[in-house]
């Protein structure tokens, strides 16, 4: 008896049809695994799984490859703020936000071999041991605390950063993914006085991770380069780690596919099959167990289907792996039943927990002349030169060129009185060092227009309230509204990365081409907007520093939020730019996604009714299915997300293989 799925009649033929655009795909029936979706997670998982030779590997993603001339923006660092609204980008929307002024928030993800590790900003960042050993220790996942995790980034990494300016026995050297100082080693002059000032300022030095300007500092804090945060420590500032190499972008199709799919390479796997272009549309199911995936190509609504011997792997993100679920028949009875979709398994975890990080967009205006300006010709042509003479120069570089990590004294404080035992936590804020200025039609698309501006207190009937011209007075919506080149910035972005707020993920309807409801409920927990303003103060004062030590900068200031708190606190215009009031105003107008939402399909232990996995990263009540990619993550980690959804992945292939091995070994007995 074949697989079935009442609401979604199997196409007749059991062989898939390979269409031309359908890339790589040989007319074979099955394989023994099927992973469905080619980003940070899925290259890895069907890397390592492959290598295995008896173990034939399907690897499914719905974007395309990104060799050739017209993919050349993915593999330039230096082109990272082209790449969103692109064809590499699935260009996703949440719902209104109501505690960020009503906002429509914009969430790219990669729809491209690599997925978001293709599009992303290439910041490596490990997080903190805390996040992990809290994963193990109080949710008890066991065989996922720090002293696991650190033997696979280790297995991970291949560093490429001089030996002194990293802290010795904590990375590893010989794995698929390079990196390296801001790309190219070269960092630009505002970051150095940044890292500086940041060390003087005292930020994340103190006692548990908190600011203090007379703690001991180490040389690392005081060195140029800053602290490995990366290393023994995260916290203090650092110039970034990332996965950039010999000039390229390192995604995880650059260090774990290609190696492996070209069969003129000495490296070449037959058994792994690489299918672009191949959105998949649901899971097929025998009864409880998953069977195989179908697919839709591109420009095509008809359904075309690939058989899993052993096992269907999502790895599709925090987006798409709970709507693929859904759509497949496992999640919440109440939200299937609302769209017909017959149930498989009451999974009301299933697109729950979502969490993801927000920074502000505060720009610093640069008299200095040292922030480099999207669309600057003369940089743009001497970058290329750069480039095509040596494979370094400015297009060679993340956008991000520093970080700091840090706690606020409140947040300290909160999980103090919750458990007065614990260790010391993970950072709960993060800065983020751009010395660049996006251009307009970048800062477009993050959508800060679409704020409802409205009054912040009271209007009494002798003053007067009037939207638009508050509006024109917003320095940020104007300067999404702009034409051409904008001023020279440099902008330090204040970052929230342990945020209390919970959202979901909902499919808007039966149809696997809609996308679907993203409501991350933004500062819906008031300690996350606090946390933030704690932290944008910090910030301005590592500013006050840098402009004391020669590199003169000034805040953008957003004169409609000024006259508001004029109005309404019946304060000086001094007093109110430097309230609480206004920045907390101007975080719910200019935050935005830094593009790592998790948790969706989170890992939990069998007592926990919102878990959808177990420690084996198997789908609870299914046989056969497992999800492996950041949507298992059940709670955020402290500090960019790629490296976890990669050190996800590589502990759930050694779990996996080790399963596959035993389940060979049970039937060769037999």
């Amino acid at each position: 008896m074949g697989p079935s799925n009442p609401s979604h009649p199997l196409p007749s033929h059991p062989m898939p049809d390979a269409p031309p655009s359908c890339q790589h795909v040989p007319a074979v029936a099955s394989y023994d695994v099927i992973v469905v979706g080619a980003g940070s997670a899925g290259c890895v998982v069907a890397s390592r799984l492959s290598e295995d030779r008896h173990c034939n590997v399907l690897l499914l993603e719905a974007g395309a490859d990104h060799k050739g001339i017209k993919a050349l923006p993915v593999n330039l660092p230096g082109f990272y703020s082209k790449l969103q609204t692109g064809p590499f980008d699935w260009q996703f929307y949440t719902q209104r936000q109501p505690h960020t002024r009503n906002r429509v928030h914009f969430w790219p993800r990669g729809k491209v071999l690599g997925g978001s590790s293709s599009i992303n900003a290439m910041l490596w960042v490990r997080a903190n041991p805390e996040d992990y050993n809290e994963w193990e220790q109080k949710l008890g996942l066991t065989g996922w605390g720090w002293n696991t995790i650190e033997k696979y980034y280790k297995k991970c990494e291949k560093y490429r950063i001089p030996l002194d300016e990293i802290d010795q026995g904590c990375h590893g050297f010989d794995g698929p993914l390079g990196i390296t100082r801001t790309g190219n080693g070269v960092v630009n002059p505002l970051t150095l006085a940044y890292v500086k000032a940041a060390a003087q300022y005292g930020l994340g030095l103190g006692k548990d991770g908190v600011t203090d300007a007379n703690a001991p500092k180490s040389a690392a804090q005081l060195s140029p380069m800053g602290i490995d945060y990366n290393g023994h420590t995260q916290f203090g500032s650092g110039v970034s780690h990332t996965t950039v190499y010999k000039g390229d972008r390192m995604s995880t199709s650059r260090g774990y596919v290609w190696p492996f799919i070209d069969p003129r390479s000495r490296s070449y796997r037959p058994n792994l099959t690489v299918a672009t272009n191949a959105h998949v549309s649901r899971v097929l199911f025998q009864g409880k167990r998953a069977v195989g995936v179908a697919y839709l190509v591109a420009g095509s609504s008809k359904e075309h289907i690939f058989w899993a011997r052993q096992q269907v792997i999502l790895s599709a993100g925090a987006i798409q792996t709970p709507q693929i679920l859904m759509l497949s028949g496992i999640g919440a009875k109440e939200e299937l039943n609302k769209h017909d979709i017959p149930v498989v398994a009451d999974l009301p975890g299933v697109g729950k927990n979502l969490q993801d990080h927000l920074f502000a967009l505060s720009p610093f205006l640069d008299s200095s002349n040292s922030a480099y300006r999207d669309g600057d010709l003369g940089l743009l042509i001497n970058g290329f030169y750069q480039y095509l003479t040596g494979h370094r120069g400015v297009i060679t570089t993340s956008p991000v060129q520093a970080l700091s990590f840090f706690s606020t004294e409140n947040y300290l404080k909160r999980l103090s009185k919750r458990d007065p035992m614990r260790p010391p936590p993970p950072p709960n804020v993060e800065i983020h060092i751009v010395p660049a200025t996006f251009s307009a039609e970048v800062i477009r698309t993050l959508r800060i227009d679409s704020a409802v501006i409205e009054p912040l207190g009271e209007v009494k009937p002798n003053k007067v309230f009037n939207v638009n011209d508050l509006r024109n007075k917003s320095h940020v919506i104007r300067l999404s509204e702009m034409g051409g080149t904008v001023p020279r910035f440099f902008l330090p972005l204040v970052s929230l990365i342990k945020p209390q707020s919970r959202g979901t993920i909902n499919i808007r309807s039966s149809n696997p081409l809609d996308a679907p409801l993203i409501d991350p409920r933004y500062f819906s927990v008031k300690d996350d907007l606090d946390d933030m303003v704690d932290a944008y103060i910090q910030m301005r004062g590592i500013i006050a520093i840098m402009c004391k030590n020669g590199f003169p900068l000034q805040e953008w200031t957003d004169q409609g939020i000024v006259d508001e708190i004029v109005r309404v606190k019946e304060c000086s215009r001094e007093e109110a730019f430097n309230s609480r009031d206004y920045i907390a105003e101007q975080l719910r107008r200019v935050a935005v996604t830094i593009y790592h939402p998790v948790g969706t399909a989170k890992m939990a232990t069998d007592d926990d009714p919102m878990g959808v996995v177990d420690i084996k990263c198997r789908v609870r009540g299914i046989e056969g299915l497992r999800v492996v990619d950041a949507s298992i993550i059940p709670i955020i980690t402290a500090g960019n997300t790629n490296g976890p959804a990669i050190v996800v992945a590589e502990v759930a292939s050694d779990i996996i293989r080790e399963d596959l091995a035993r389940q060979a070994f049970a039937l060769a007995r037999l």
